[in-house]
């Protein structure tokens, strides 16, 4: 069964045109959604394949879970049996259909339908399609569509019955009865049906035929197919009369071979009478044995024969069985009407009845017809045959009276047979009669029922037409009953039951009549029901008329609209979108009709609905008229829902339109954005936020203003970039919450406004903005990251900077240090600030520059550019960081520099205290001298006789003096020569000039000696002879210097001929001629004196003076000559002069005004004449002049003051010759055109006058800056030299108003009238070279009130000198009263308070030293401008060596005096000095001694390693050296250790360099200067050189201890790191106990154990490889040190551990297989994984106590490079487990288990009442620090930790159970806690911690026998050799370990450690003591402090 329905299915699919090769075919996407395709035509993809499918069978729901490949076979099944369903139903609704002829509608719609519904539909088709063929015998009763069907007998007779003419031998296949023969039966049924009417052949015959079980879906499936086919084919006439007369003839051969069959068996004594409605068959068997026997037997024969005869004709009258069903009858007949004849037959209720004629059909009429003319040609056979015979042989046997009796009877009943015959004749008649009336009527009746029908089935496609035809029908059938009342009025005549007779008694008929009565009433009844109906009828036309009409209306109404709405194009919405305005045009055009819709359903349909609301809500049965005018509602309601629905459709594509508009819009705006805001950052990150190369302009050495702009600028970028940046992630975040969130919602309201999902394209278009959007935001990421580069890079650049500057400036202090210090100065400040910048330094390179990030971007776009960008930043840090540190040794270097600087200073201090010691002297002795000499004038004889004894007296002291001052010279110039080779800031000009003073001292006493014995001598002459020459000398040297002074300033003063005032330059000429002539005449007069005096002059001894004397005065004479040839070319200057004002006032003066009057007023020839005459004169004159300019011009480049005489002239001579010319040019317009003239004339005479104006103001200028000029305003005081500064520039600037009312009232206009006349046609030279002279007057005019102004500024310039030397004369004052006050005794005053006095009165000297050297350099800057060029005074008619002189004055007056003060002061510290000399020497003495016992006790307590014990120490003396060669390996001091060691050394050294040096380089200094006090302090200075020795050989021993110690370092670093790592994997082994693991029924827990075997073999395998590259890298290491026993005795002890802890985890691991079992054998790296997962679910039953929530995987304890990860182990048994609150409460583990689980920290929104501990925040110069920091800010478990203040590696972890801990990091940066006896990795100490912090343990745990001997050291209590680490190794990434179960936690309180022991948390109290045995553990790294 299941082959053929598989066959079948195959056969359907191939026929839809699928191609599948097996149904499994269709569980493939592609081949369903082609299947559904063929089968419901409709075009599908894959995803929507079942979507169409369901739809289209209309049903709920399709049984997708079946669509696999075993169940494929029950999908198709339940898709064929619904697609057979929509078959039926859709020929139900045919009316060509002959399925609706049989079959009423009672399959559901629009639900699943099962096989059972269609069997009932088939089968009941198969029997009425099949009645004749079962009626004529020719086939079986058909009760199922399954058996029945395979022989194919069936097949063959549905193919007879619809096409007779295709199975001619219809009757061989009935008749074959073998089943061998079924298949061939089959095979030619289904291959005549498929050539006859293309049914598919779906049935395979041979599976068919040999099925055991007929499958009845195939069959069924078959059936659809064939009805599909056929139609109503066997309704049409010629089938039918052919099939007929087939069924006749096939049931006549069937009779017949019957009938043959019965006469082979003989019958003896036997009559067999049958028959029946279709033949008669008369079967006659006797034996003969006489001839009265034979004539009775026939005539008995004939009795029965007449009998069966009379039967016959009864049963001739067609009967029917009252329970038959009429269903196929073709009686016109209604129920009621058989009802009532039922009623009247006499049959009873189960036995027959007479059939009356409305209940007969065609076939009961032929039937009836063909049995009675079978019946009267039997009848007469009869006769003919039979009853002739029986006469023939009764005549024979007559008359015997029982044969006469016999015939008798035979006649009788011959005649009652005819009679019988008669009656059956009429009785035939009469029943034809009625059935033509029922013919009749069922022609009337199909003619209502047509109208009825096609009133129940008007649709939507009616139309007026349609109901014009029903109106027809009607008017037909109204015309049929008229002709039946015409044509029956026998049947239809009323007949009454009681009628009265003649006499009006009434008439009692029998109830024969009775009956007849009834009969005939029947038609009346009948025709009367008929006319009722056809009312009835009628009547509903007409009501469905009305109705049509008004639906039509409605209709066309509608359709218009329709058409409306279907001109309204919108596109495709997902494919074709559109603009804003033709999309809301749409939606106004959408609108105004879907408001007339909404309007027109509201009245009109609301009618409609009125109406069929009434007629359904009436309690009454509905009529066919009142169906019809709600199907033509529903119908018209159809229609109106067909617009609406197509106007939702539009309003749904329109709102889908609007929103993929409002979308596009959006999505557009969104696109512009994101790439105008891509565009930005893209900008932003290759612009400012990048740092770039170029931008490294920070350099320390420029100016502090310059830096100052350039820092600003940094910051200003800065503020930039972050601005910037802000402002992009503003504008994203912006973007975010405003665009793009419109753009999404846009986008989901499309999605939402459509009812299918939102194609891949526009979702991808969404996508990519999205993607767009995400990378956006991405790069802007990246652009912060970029930004926090550059603020990292700009912070690094500027600090390094900063520290460049400040190492520049520190250099420069140092430098300026070098060059001003003291000798009383030290370097304690100088050393601070290198220190600091050491530091400084050391953290910005390593820090800083550590600190600056290097972004990665995340998109490629980037990465070029970024990768580029990062390396040259890393270039540049580099270079800085190499720059910096460079700068370090400078500093050292210029500190050594400062430090001998210092030095240098001291011992120049103790030098020019000598000289000046030395000059003192002298000076007292010259002071004598100048006593002496002043009173030589007024001294006698004997005095000067008194005085030469004198002197004598002082040359003999001189000569002792002279020893003592050549040494002290030699070592002044030796330290000179030292000094010289340095820049350093010793006073060298002091020592040279005490030197130089010194010398000049000794010198100037030898010479005034010298003088004094010569002016004595001359005394002595001069008493004897009276005046001297030496007084004449004198005088002649200084009228010689005198007048060589005033040259310069007279040349200055009178030599400048300005030619702007005509008397003024010759008032200076003639003042230049008269001192010229006076200058001579003295000059004369002294010449002659000086022959005079040549001759005593040659007598006296200073022969070199007077060869001064002679070459000065010979340039004196030299000087005259020249200002004699100097007067003489002023003397041509001022003649030139004056001939350009000749030509300037009286001839070119008024010339263009008479001009202007002669155009006026009318001109002749000699008026013109006269005026040319004077111009041709001016000009005759100015070529002179000019040539005479030009011929100087060339001579005078050398001298300034001649120079500036030809420019004036020059420039003069060409104003005066451009006005000449212009003049002319007037006088040639004048006599071309005097009206033209006039206007010209009148234009120039207006440019003469504002001409005239600008010189007189130019005049006066020039006058006022030459009388300021020649005032000595220099020379002046400060508040006069402020007010004729004020005065000028007050003078200035009303001069600078009156140019610019000059050049806007007349210059302007001027201009105006010039291009007037120009444009008249003058000669644009001529009116514009007027107007151009003036403004170029007002320029020179502008440019003397400059000059003027710049007059005045330089003379305030000599007023804030004048102020600057009166503030330091009274300072200067006050310092000399302060000095003066002073006392030298330190008797008197304590030390301090002098030192105090002194050091202020020098620190007020050392600061107005500054401003004295600011003073001293204001002449420069006076006379120099800010360019550095010096100013011409000449320009600002200023004397330039009068004010050089007044300022020299002045300076060389407050110099002098400051010169004095420091000579004063000086003095007081030398007197002050020689007092407490001694007392510092002997406070040095003590101050070293001190220092040094200082240095000794920090050097001794300087211990190289912390672990040596005291016995230690003691045994070796302290001894650093001894101690590091003999102690064991575990005291041997840690990096740490050296490094602080070494790090107090060298302070030490810094001290001892700075400070012990440094105070002994004092001592020594102060006794080498005081050597009366070296005596005293010998032996004090013998005492410290020993101490000093002793402190140098305690720190070389400290220093060899550190080098043997650091020899060792390396190989003591490799043993740490291998020792924790064997702890590490101790910790494991131990832990792999079977103890350990859960006791179940007596035996340790298998899953447990395994868990311990997979940690086991886990952790082994992860330490067994580092452990071996340890142990070698120790070999390695040791290669260097391995003369030293105890390394060769570590590396023996180390091999020794590895081979026992590899034996112990070997022993360990064979333990665990042991208890394990053969299971444990398959454990391997690739099961265990397995192996854990498949137990999950197993041991989370297993758990005994709730365990903690799982927590989330820790962070990697530090930041290496290994990366393996190991998945987490499910929650287990082995996990950890939280103890109860106490061992007492074990009792009520519900407390627990009702606790909920611990959210997981990194779940969202879980709440949790720890508050978590704030970030740590690591020391950044601290590696293990930083490194702690990340791993606990990275962990999970929050747990706060504080560094213990000065201890390296100490922290406290927790705060309610806080642990104080030591952690080291290894060289693999991997951090390490101290926990116990061995180390625990960082990660997994703080998740240990974490649980001990939140948990809730016992108080008071029991006590238990066992005990662990711990050790305590240095205040941690560790177990070493008693117990195991209760604090197993975390899972970390670097080493992946799985924690096992029940050995979980312990807790440490004070020397108590409480340890759990069971699954259900108990826990015991270990007491902890000191270890007896360190070799039963392995004791991890001994140098842990």
């Amino acid at each position: 069964m299941r082959h053929l329905r598989e066959h079948m299915l195959i056969e359907w699919v191939h026929g839809l045109n699928c191609n599948i090769a097996a149904l499994s075919d269709l569980v493939d996407d592609e081949k369903l959604a082609q299947f559904v395709s063929a089968l419901t035509e409709i075009p599908v993809q894959k995803h929507n394949a079942l979507q169409v499918l369901q739809s289209w069978l209309q049903v709920d729901y399709l049984p997708t879970e079946s669509l696999v490949d075993t169940n494929i076979m029950t999908f198709l099944s339940f898709i064929i049996t619904q697609y057979q369903v929509r078959i039926i139903n859709s020929l139900q609704d045919d009316t060509f259909a002959f399925m609706s002829s049989h079959i009423h509608p009672i399959i559901p719609q629009h639900a699943a339908a099962s096989s059972a519904d269609i069997q009932q539909v088939l089968l009941t088709w198969a029997q009425a399609t099949l009645a004749d063929y079962v009626n004529a015998s020719l086939l079986p009763p058909i009760h199922d569509c399954s058996d029945a069907w395979q022989d194919g007998s069936l097949f063959m007779a549905l193919l007879h019955c619809h096409e007779p003419e295709c199975v001619p031998d219809l009757l061989e296949f009935l008749q074959q009865d073998d089943p061998d023969q079924w298949k061939h039966t089959l095979d030619t049924a289904f291959r005549r049906i498929h050539n006859t009417f293309h049914v598919p052949i779906l049935l395979h015959a041979q599976t068919l035929a040999n099925a055991t079980e007929v499958d009845e879906e195939s069959i069924l499936a078959y059936l659809v197919e064939f009805i599909k086919a056929v139609r109503a084919r066997n309704m049409v006439d010629q089938v039918r009369n052919k099939r007929q007369d087939d069924i006749e003839h096939f049931s006549h051969a069937v009779c017949s071979s019957r009938s043959v069959s019965d006469d082979d068996i003989p019958r003896e004594h036997t009559t067999t009478v049958t028959y029946s409605v279709q033949h008669v068959k008369l079967t006659k068997t006797t034996v003969v044995k006489s001839d009265m026997d034979e004539f009775h037997a026939r005539a008995n024969s004939m009795l029965e024969k007449i009998l069966q005869l009379q039967n016959r004709l009864v049963a001739i009258i067609p009967t029917r069985n009252y329970h038959a069903s009429v269903r196929g009858s073709t009686s016109s007949a209604t129920p009621d009407l058989l009802e009532s004849s039922s009623e009247a037959s006499e049959c009873t209720s189960d036995g027959p009845r007479l059939l009356h004629p409305l209940q007969a059909g065609d076939e009961d009429l032929r039937a009836y017809e063909q049995n009675y003319n079978t019946f009267q040609v039997t009848l007469q056979a009869f006769r003919q045959d039979e009853l002739e015979t029986f006469q023939s042989m009764a005549q024979q046997l007559l008359p015997d009276d029982g044969v006469q009796q016999r015939c008798n009877q035979v006649d009788m009943a011959f005649r009652s047979l005819m009679e019988d015959v008669d009656k059956g004749g009429h009785l035939l008649t009469t029943f034809q009669h009625g059935f033509l009336f029922s013919r009749r009527c069922l022609d009337v009746r199909n003619e209502l029922d047509y109208v009825q029908m096609k009133m129940v089935k008007t649709t939507s496609t009616s139309t007026d037409s349609d109901i014009q035809h029903m109106e027809l029908r009607m008017q037909k059938a109204f015309s049929m009953i008229e002709n039946i009342s015409d044509t029956f009025p026998d049947l239809l005549k009323p007949v009454l039951m009681d009628e009265t007779d003649e006499t009006g008694a009434l008439v009692v008929r029998s109830v024969d009549d009775e009956e007849e009565n009834k009969e005939a009433n029947v038609y009346r009844d009948h025709y009367d029901a008929l006319v009722q109906r056809n009312e009835l009828v009628k009547t509903w036309v007409e009501e469905v008329r009305v109705w049509f009409t008004e639906a039509q209306r409605i209709r066309q109404w509608i359709t218009l609209r329709m058409e409306r709405l279907e001109e309204t194009q919108v596109p495709d919405p997902l494919n074709s979108p559109m603009d804003r305005d033709q999309v809301d045009q749409l939606n106004a055009t959408h609108h105004v009709l879907e408001k007339e819709i909404e309007t027109f359903d509201k009245e009109d349909m609301a009618r409609l609905r009125a109406h069929v609301k009434a007629l359904t809500g009436a309690r009454k049965d509905l009529s066919p008229a009142d169906t019809t005018t709600i199907e033509i509602t529903l119908t018209t309601l159809t229609a109106l829902e067909k617009l609406m629905h197509t106007l939702r459709q539009k309003s749904y594509d329109l709102n889908v339109l609007t929103q993929r508009t409002k979308w596009e819009e959006e999505l557009q705006k969104c696109h512009e954005w994101l790439k105008e805001a891509d565009k930005q950052v893209e900008e932003f990150i290759r612009g400012n936020a990048r740092w770039q190369t170029a931008e490294d302009d920070l350099h320390h050495d420029v100016d502090e203003s310059t830096h100052r702009e350039q820092v600003l600028a940094q910051e200003r970028l800065k503020e930039l970039v972050i601005q910037r940046l802000l402002m992009l992630e503003n504008m994203r975040n912006d973007f975010d919450k405003d665009q793009f969130t419109k753009t999404l919602d846009a986008f989901h309201d499309m999605d939402d406004a459509m009812t299918i999902d939102v194609p891949d394209h526009l979702e991808k278009r969404q996508e990519a903005c999205e993607q767009e959007f995400d990378d956006l935001f991405k790069r802007i990421n990246f652009a912060r990251h970029v930004v926090e580069q550059r603020l990292k890079v700009m912070d690094f650049l500027y600090q390094a900077c900063q520290v460049q500057k400040d190492v520049q400036q520190l250099q420069d202090d140092l430098n300026e240090a070098q060059r001003t210090a003291l000798p009383d100065d030290n370097d304690r400040d100088m050393t601070g600030r290198v220190q600091e910048l050491h530091e400084r330094i050391v953290q910005l390179v390593t820090a800083t520059a550590g600190r600056i990030p290097y972004p990665d971007p995340e998109l490629a776009v980037d990465r070029e550019e970024n990768e580029a960008s990062n390396c040259a930043i890393r270039e540049v840090i580099s270079e800085r960081r190499t720059e910096l540190v460079a700068l370090v040794d400078e500093l050292d270097h210029s500190l050594n520099g400062l430090r001998n600087v210092l030095q240098l200073h001291r011992r120049g201090k103790q030098l020019l205290s000598d000289a000046k010691r030395l000059s003192e002297w002298a000076d007292d002795r010259m002071s004598t001298l100048r006593k002496a000499r002043g009173e030589v004038e007024s001294t006698t004889m004997d005095d000067l006789r008194r005085l030469q004894q004198d002197r004598d007296t002082l040359l003999s002291k001189l000569s002792s003096k002279e020893n003592e001052t050549i040494d002290v010279l030699t070592k002044i110039e030796a330290f000179l020569e030292v000094v010289g080779k340095m820049d350093t800031s010793i006073d060298r000009e002091s020592l040279e000039e005490a030197s130089q003073y010194l010398t000049n001292a000794f010198d100037q006493l030898q010479e005034m000696l010298s003088e004094h014995g010569s002016n004595l001598e001359a005394m002595r002459k001069k008493k004897e002879d009276g005046r001297t020459y030496a007084e004449k000398f004198n005088q002649l040297r200084s009228y010689l210097y005198e007048t060589r002074a005033s040259l310069p300033g007279l040349k200055q003063t009178c030599g400048f001929i300005t030619g702007q005032s005509e008397e003024q330059d010759r008032q200076r000429y003639d003042m230049l001629r008269d001192r010229l002539a006076k200058l001579s005449g003295s000059f004369r007069e002294h010449s002659d004196q000086l022959n005079a005096l040549r001759e005593d002059i040659k007598h006296e001894e200073d022969l070199d003076s007077i060869v001064a004397f002679e070459t000065e005065w010979a340039k004196l004479s030299h000087d005259m000559e020249n200002l004699d040839s100097f007067a003489d070319m002023v003397g041509q200057w001022y003649d030139r002069q004056r001939r350009l004002s000749l030509v300037e006032n009286n001839l070119l003066a008024g010339l263009n005004e008479s001009i202007s009057e002669l155009a006026k007023a009318g001109w002749n020839e000699e008026d013109l004449c006269a005026i040319e005459q004077k111009i041709n004169e001016a000009v005759k004159t100015l070529e002179e002049t000019g040539k005479e300019i030009a011929d100087e011009g060339a001579k005078a480049r050398e001298d300034p003051l001649q120079t500036a005489n030809y420019s004036r002239a020059r420039d003069r001579h060409a104003a005066l010759l451009s006005k000449a010319q212009s003049v002319r040019a007037n006088v040639n317009a004048l006599k071309k055109n005097a009206d033209n003239a006039i206007a010209l004339a009148d234009f120039l005479g207006k440019a003469d006058s504002v001409a005239e104006q600008v010189q007189v103001l130019k005049e006066s200028v020039g006058r006022r800056m030459a009388i300021t000029g020649k005032s000595p305003f220099a020379a002046g005081e400060m508040h006069d030299i402020d007010k004729l500064a004020r005065h000028i520039q007050k003078e200035a600037g009303l001069s600078e108003a009156e140019v610019r009312e000059l050049q806007n009232q007349h210059l302007k206009p001027l201009w105006d009238e010039a291009r007037a006349l120009q444009r008249q046609g003058y000669d644009a030279q001529t009116v514009v070279e007027p107007v151009k002279r003036i403004e170029e007057g007002l320029g020179q005019l502008m440019d003397a009130v400059g000059m003027e102004k710049r007059q005045a500024a330089f003379v305030k310039k000599t007023g804030v000198h004048a102020k600057a030397a009166r503030d330091l004369q009274t300072w200067i004052n006050q310092c000399s009263q302060a000095i003066s006050q002073i006392t030298g005794d330190v008797c008197i005053k304590d030390e301090g308070e002098l030192r105090a006095e002194m050091e202020a009165l020098e620190h007020k000297i050392a600061e107005i030293q500054p401003i004295v050297r600011a003073f001293k350099a204001m002449p420069s800057r006076i006379l120099h401008g800010r360019d550095g060029q010096p100013i011409n005074l000449h320009e600002l008619s200023i004397d330039p060596e009068q004010v050089k002189d007044a300022i020299r004055e002045r300076e060389e007056s407050i110099l002098n005096e400051w010169q004095q003060l420091a000579n004063q002061l000086d003095m007081a510290k030398l007197a002050v000095q020689n007092s407490w000399r001694d007392v510092e020497i002997a406070r040095k003495v003590k101050e070293i001694l001190t220092l040094v016992g200082h240095l000794k006790d920090r050097a001794n307590s300087i211990r190289v390693s912390g672990g040596f014990s005291e016995q230690v120490v003691n045994a070796n003396d302290g001894n650093d050296l001894k101690m590091i060669n003999t102690c064991p390996l575990s005291m041997m001091p840690t990096e740490h250790e050296l490094f602080v060691a070494k790090g107090e050394l060298d302070i030490v050294d810094r001290d001892i360099e700075q400070h012990l040096h440094t105070k002994l380089t004092e001592l020594d200094t102060m006794l080498n200067n005081n050597s009366d006090s070296e005596d005293i302090f010998a032996g004090q200075r013998t005492e410290i050189a020993a101490a000093v020795r002793g402190l140098t050989d305690i720190l070389r021993m400290k220093r060899e201890a550190i080098a043997g110690a650091e020899k060792l370092e390396a190989f003591l670093i490799v043993v740490e790191e291998l020792e924790v790592m064997l702890s590490a994997l101790y910790e494991v082994v131990e832990r792999a106990s079977p103890s350990y693991a859960r006791v179940m029924d007596g035996l340790p827990s298998r899953a447990d154990l395994q868990a311990m075997l997979i940690d086991l073999d886990t952790r082994y395998r992860y330490y067994e490889p580092k452990i071996n590259e340890l142990m070698n890298e120790a070999k390695g290491v040791a290669k260097d040190v391995i003369t030293d026993k105890r390394v060769v005795d570590c590396l023996e002890d180390l091999r020794d551990k590895w081979a026992q802890l590899q034996a112990q985890a070997a022993s360990k691991r064979a333990d665990l297989l042991n208890r394990i079992g053969p299971l444990s054998e398959s454990f391997n790296s690739r099961t265990i994984k397995e192996t854990t997962l498949s137990r999950k679910s197993t041991l989370t039953k297993r758990q005994s106590v709730p365990s903690f929530a799982e927590k989330p995987r820790p962070t990697q304890t530090t930041p290496r490079p290994m990366r393996t990860v190991s998945k987490m182990r499910p929650q287990s048994a082995m996990a950890p487990r939280r103890p109860p609150p106490s061992t007492v409460r074990t009792a009520q583990p519900s407390t627990l288990r009702s606790r909920p689980a611990r959210p997981s920290p990194l779940r969202p929104g879980s709440r949790t009442t720890t508050k978590t501990p704030e970030t740590y925040v690591p020391d950044p110069k601290n590696d293990l620090d930083i490194a702690v920091g990340d791993i606990v800010n990275d962990s999970p478990y929050k747990v706060r930790v504080k560094m213990v203040p000065g201890e390296v590696g100490r922290y406290w972890f927790g705060s309610k159970n806080p642990k104080l801990a030591y952690c080291r990091i290894l060289r693999s940066r991997m951090v390490m806690v101290r926990v116990g006896g061995g180390w625990v990795e960082l990660s997994q100490f703080l998740r240990d911690h974490s649980l001990l912090e939140d948990g809730d343990f016992v108080t008071s745990p029991k006590p238990t026998a066992t005990t662990t001997k711990p050790r305590i050291r240095d205040g941690v209590v560790t177990i070493r050799g008693g117990g195991r680490n209760p604090t197993p190794v975390r899972e970390s990434r670097s080493t992946p370990f799985q924690r096992p179960g029940t050995y979980g936690h312990g807790i440490k309180e004070g020397n108590k450690f409480l340890v759990p022991v069971d699954g259900e948390g108990n826990q015991v109290q270990v007491r902890m003591t000191k270890a007896k045995s360190k070799d039963t553990k392995f004791v991890t790294p001994r140098r842990t402090r």
